[in-house]
């Protein structure tokens, strides 16, 4: 066939004109004598072409072969889709097109799927791409091998287009902070080019809030939390992923926190350094790379309403701690302060679930608050009273209370005070009758007007029967 002479003339040529030595062509293919024996450039067989890589090296007089690797395909396919030839000036006058993505993709390396192949035979006889570990032939269905090489070429052109849109974009950052000139900005990005980033992070590696700081600044994660918010107001993600969601936050979210709560409350002495204590202590910093030293269990809460606050008591919009007020005395921060959904302010105060509430009155046979908790509502009531004096230490954090609420809403703030379990209300409770402790506990309660008390146990019970009615209601 005149394409056969083609390319056995065309190779023939690029070997002379590169003045290789010892070149000789015979109906046999393309070859030289090494010590007496023929190696061959280029070996015709009866259906195919065979084609070994091979350079060389001037400065040294020998030719080197290139991993021993041979490239057999049928004649009556296109050269080009294996072999390519190079410039004669060139010390490597040809290879295996696409040489090293053909090989990746392959996985014909050492360490790959097809480890040390000798032979990549690409026919249109084969039925299926087949490895022999005796021979190291790879055989590969030529529809199979165009099918690499279009993928390739998308590769190749994905990645230098990625490649471009980064300059553009890093030559635009560069241009407004020498020039402060904003350059237009347009989309650059191709389908599938978000999807090499994620994976280019290893997102599903990363175990800890550390992991995730290692590669995203505060802008990354800014840009991402904006991407989120814009793609779930204009509906972009999948119903069923925006249910997922709904099962993280409400439902597998909530009872870790929950869960982690009552693992707390469970600890029943304010010694910290227990096996149990530690392995609380560790599951409430495991999204941190360092877990600080915590002596005191007002401590340990007082961080899991931090983290938690606003999962746990959803009427909350937004929460701020270490606010200062001009009190007389040692606290001068109430523990947190809460702007709730209809803009009330509200001071959060935490004790322990082991303060009691309650003190046994033999004299009377009832029930009094304790020591702890009229402590605790005093306290309460005088940062409820500077508050409405707007008595703030610092003036910004007056200003950020009244960009989340209304300026009157400072007049009229209201206290929650979090203590106690329903295990403890009373010290050695087991000696007393239950009915008679929950009564005076509900008269106390109801009998303050702008303080609230809540024991723990409530706290996680609201918050474990609200994830529940939601659950509830998805299914039904």
């Amino acid at each position: 066939m005149d394409e056969d002479i083609d390319f056995v003339e065309i190779f023939n040529k690029q070997l002379i004109l590169a003045n290789w030595p010892r070149v000789i062509s015979d109906s046999s293919g393309i070859h030289t004598e090494i010590e007496g024996s023929k190696f061959y450039f280029l070996e015709i067989t009866s259906s195919q072409y065979v084609v070994s890589l091979c350079i060389y090296n001037e400065s040294s007089g020998v030719y080197e072969f290139l991993s021993g690797l041979k490239v057999a395909f049928d004649k009556q396919l296109p050269y080009q889709d294996f072999i390519y030839l190079g410039n004669v000036r060139s010390r490597q006058l040809y290879g295996l097109h696409r040489s090293t993505l053909v090989r990746s993709i392959l996985q014909t390396g050492s360490s790959g799927k097809h480890p040390e192949t000798s032979v990549l035979s690409v026919s249109l006889v084969h039925k299926k791409l087949s490895f022999s570990q005796k021979t190291k032939v790879l055989k590969v269905p030529y529809i199979k091998y165009k099918e690499i090489l279009q993928d390739i070429d998308s590769i190749v052109k994905t990645s230098n287009s990625y490649r471009d849109s980064i300059q553009r974009h890093l030559v635009n950052e560069a241009v407004k902070k020498y020039l402060g000139v904003e350059v237009g900005k347009t989309t650059n990005i191709s389908k599938g080019e978000f999807a090499f980033l994620i994976k280019r992070l290893n997102l599903g590696t990363k175990k800890n809030t550390a992991d995730y700081n290692r590669y995203l600044s505060t802008s990354d994660i800014q840009s991402l939390q904006e991407l989120t918010m814009a793609m779930i107001d204009n509906e972009v993600f999948e119903i069923d992923y925006l249910r997922k969601l709904d099962d993280y936050f409400l439902k597998e979210k909530l009872e870790h926190i929950v869960r982690l709560g009552r693992r707390i409350i469970g600890l029943g002495s304010t010694n910290l350094k227990t096996e149990k204590a530690i392995s609380v202590i560790k599951e409430l910093y495991r999204d941190e790379a360092k877990i600080p030293k915590i002596g005191q269990m007002e401590t340990l809460w007082q961080k899991y309403f931090e983290k938690y606050l606003l999962y746990i008591i959803f009427t909350y919009k937004q929460i701020y701690s270490k606010v200062e007020l001009n009190l007389v005395g040692d606290k001068k921060y109430p523990d947190f302060l809460g702007v709730n959904h209809y803009n009330g302010v509200d001071v959060i105060e935490i004790k322990t679930h082991l303060k009691p509430a309650l003190v046994r009155d033999s004299s009377h046979d009832n029930f009094a608050f304790s020591s702890d908790l009229s402590k605790a509502i005093i306290q309460t009531t005088n940062y409820i009273d500077a508050i409405k004096e707007r008595a703030f230490a610092n003036t910004s954090d007056e200003t950020k209370l009244v960009q989340d609420t209304e300026q009157e809403n400072l007049y009229r703030p209201r206290g929650i005070i979090i203590i106690s379990s329903k295990e403890r209300l009373v010290k050695s409770q087991s000696r007393y009758e239950a009915q008679k402790i929950e009564r005076d506990f509900t008269k106390l309660r109801n009998s303050l007007g702008e303080i609230e008390i809540i024991t723990f146990d409530e706290v996680l019970d609201i918050a474990e029967n609200y994830a529940k009615k939601i659950a509830n209601k998805r299914t039904e």
